[in-house]
């Protein structure tokens, strides 16, 4: 369930612990598998800002996200992200798989 998994990440941040690519990545997949791709592109923009690094595993599942859109499928808006997520893995030399 995507909210009980951001308001775990909530948690977090509230206590003072720091998430790292693969927590983040993994509150994107749960936004992503319930088509949340909104929330994900929140959480996406939170990690870069925190300068994380970037990884094939969290860009690939942010573009999921967005690819896959909401309940009734993408919309131009979500390819629109999933292309400018997809422009960025390409100049990081990221190899995204999806």
């Amino acid at each position: 369930d995507w909210e009980a998994t951001l308001n775990y990440f909530q948690q977090m941040l509230d206590v003072g612990c720091q998430p790292n690519t693969f927590t983040y990545s993994s509150a994107i997949d749960a936004c992503k598998n319930s088509r949340r791709w909104q929330e994900a592109l929140v959480l996406f923009h939170q990690m870069c800002e925190q300068t994380l690094q970037l990884d094939a595993t969290a860009v690939g599942v942010t573009i999921a996200a967005c690819a896959e859109g909401t309940e009734s499928g993408p919309s131009a808006t979500c390819w629109s992200s999933a292309f400018q997520l997809l422009t960025i893995a390409r100049q990081m030399d990221l190899q995204v798989n999806g």
